[in-house]
């Protein structure tokens, strides 16, 4: 029993967002690993231009409001916080996919080739 999660909420929330994620790439066409590291690519791009475009949003509020300057800033950071906590996740479920679904794919070719060379 895993005392972070005694009852396992976050283990099966976990298991049910990859199961959503897997099944949005197959829908997509991701069949390959190289289609697979160009969505982690852009999930790491958009967090990061998720995080310049709150701190500009947080730049502007204290640019103009600086009596909430401190409630931005808090603001701006659980935000940024989150969105890079949910980047994170979804690439780890991309690379999990790679590794589940994408590279048996890839030993089973090297097995073909092993057995044709014989």
């Amino acid at each position: 029993m895993d005392l972070s999660d005694p009852f396992g909420r976050m283990k099966h929330k976990r298991a049910r967002e990859y199961e959503a994620l897997r099944q949005t790439l197959q829908n997509a066409g991701i069949n390959d690993r190289s289609a697979a590291l160009v969505v982690m690519a852009r999930i790491r791009q958009r967090a990061i231009y998720y995080a310049l475009f709150l701190l500009v949003m947080v730049g502007v509020v204290a640019q103009f409001f600086p009596q909430v300057l401190g409630l931005a800033v808090v603001f701006g950071v659980v935000l940024v916080l989150w969105g890079l906590s949910s980047a994170r996740n979804g690439q780890s479920y991309v690379a999990r996919y790679i590794r589940e679904e994408l590279q048996p794919e890839a030993s089973q070719i090297d097995e073909k080739k092993a057995k044709s060379s014989e």
